[in-house]
């Protein structure tokens, strides 16, 4: 049988029309979910990623504002992602109503020379990438901030930090530490006894505590060799003169002594 030129090409560009259409028709196929940590449950990121653990500020569980779901934040270890410091992945079940699944990726961003600004990206529920801005407006807040929202002008909203919970108030900050009570699963890992010390989460540069050479990741276990055991003693203490802190670093009690000032 025999087909005209025309014919033939007219039978092509109806099969490209119709597979086109189809196409659109149906939209993009599913995107499965990105889980560069596996599905791990709230208490079980605790344990493996906080417990024990030198963490930074960025660093915890966040509280989306309308409480929808929380977002794992650890620094990223995945070679997946070369050009970003820190990852965050959904934690808790609830999430599903908000269209997200248990580890899945959340957030990603990256340091800059200003240690409260963090560039990055915002995984939507459709898979789909938005460049954000994640702003450390204090030790529990985290501002996200949308170049471009909905209406075309800059959007933000708050990120809640629920893990590890740190007290902001008190003198700690002119002391120039970032603290959080040791847990009690954290005390049971290093042998120390329960309800003692405090971590420390980060240092100021140029504070007393920098003078002082307290480190982050230190465990601020006693202020002028009175033993620490709670949030208001410890903020009783740093009222005061601070002439010298014992800190738990690397298996060992340190003694820490004020530098004199001649």
């Amino acid at each position: 049988m025999r087909y005209s030129k025309v014919f033939i090409v007219t039978m092509i560009l109806s099969v490209l029309i119709s597979t086109t259409c189809y196409a659109k028709a149906t939209g993009n196929p599913t995107v499965e979910p990105i889980r560069p940590l596996g599905e791990y449950s709230r208490s079980q990121f605790i344990d493996t990623y906080f417990t024990g653990k030198s963490l930074e500020a960025c660093e915890g569980i966040w509280l989306t504002s309308d409480s929808n779901y929380e977002i794992a934040v650890i620094k990223n270890s995945s070679s997946s992602f070369p050009d970003y410091d820190y990852i965050g992945v959904v934690t808790n079940t609830s999430a599903a109503s908000a269209g997200y699944k248990i580890g899945e990726l959340k957030v990603m961003f990256k340091k800059t020379a200003n240690p409260k600004a963090f560039p990055g990206i915002w995984f939507m529920a459709s898979r789909s990438k938005e460049n954000i801005m994640f702003v450390l407006a204090d030790q529990n807040t985290m501002e996200v901030i949308l170049p471009s929202g909905p209406n075309g002008s800059p959007e933000k909203t708050i990120l809640l930090k629920v893990y590890p919970k740190i007290d902001s108030s008190g003198p700690n900050k002119n002391f120039g530490v970032m603290l959080r009570p040791l847990e009690a699963e954290e005390a049971k890992t290093l042998g120390l006894p329960e309800a003692t010390g405090f971590m420390v989460i980060a240092v100021q540069d140029g504070s007393p505590a920098n003078f002082m050479q307290i480190k982050s990741g230190d465990i601020l276990l006693a202020i002028n060799d009175v033993n620490l055991s709670s949030t208001s003693q410890l903020q009783e203490l740093m009222k005061g003169t601070i002439n010298s802190v014992k800190v738990y670093r690397s298996g060992t009690s340190i003694l820490l002594k004020a530098p004199l000032i001649f």
